[in-house]
């Protein structure tokens, strides 16, 4: 049986820069969500002033006052990374369907081509072309005529 390749589709470079950017607002994302489980479950430690404080949970403290919203780091990591999927959506949708019209335009062009070759008018085989050069012919003194 015959296997058919499929050709590796190419990105073009919009598209690689597309997916770096989600890649990289997703990488983000996470490391918000890191962080914020690791402000809850970090243990704290006992300052110098006997107190006992975890810097994390105090930065997140602080981003939630500076926010003024009660968003841990959590749910802001997890908002940044559907953003991020929001986006990657878009921009696959956006390429796929380009692919898909050039695929649709290349199967049209080749069945066009292939009616028209079908519909070609056959015609006899004409016969075979015999090039002739051209060659300087001197002048040839006139016969003599014989007595």
């Amino acid at each position: 049986m015959e296997e058919e390749t499929k050709q590796a589709k190419r990105m073009s470079p919009g598209e690689i820069a597309w997916t770096a950017i989600e890649g990289f607002i997703t990488l983000i994302g996470l490391f918000f969500v890191v962080l914020g489980i690791c402000a809850d479950y970090l243990a704290p430690k006992l300052s110098a002033t006997g107190e006992y404080s975890n810097w994390l949970l105090d930065w997140q403290n602080g981003f939630k006052s500076w926010s003024k919203t009660e968003l841990s780091l959590r749910w802001v990591g997890v908002i940044i990374i559907l953003i991020a999927v929001i986006v990657a959506l878009i921009t696959l949708n956006h390429y796929a369907k380009k692919s898909d019209v050039s695929d649709e335009r290349a199967l049209r062009r080749a069945q066009r081509l292939k009616v028209l070759s079908q519909s070609a008018p056959v015609s006899e085989p004409q016969p075979e072309v015999v090039e002739v050069g051209s060659k300087a012919k001197s002048p040839t003194a006139p016969a003599e005529p014989k007595e």
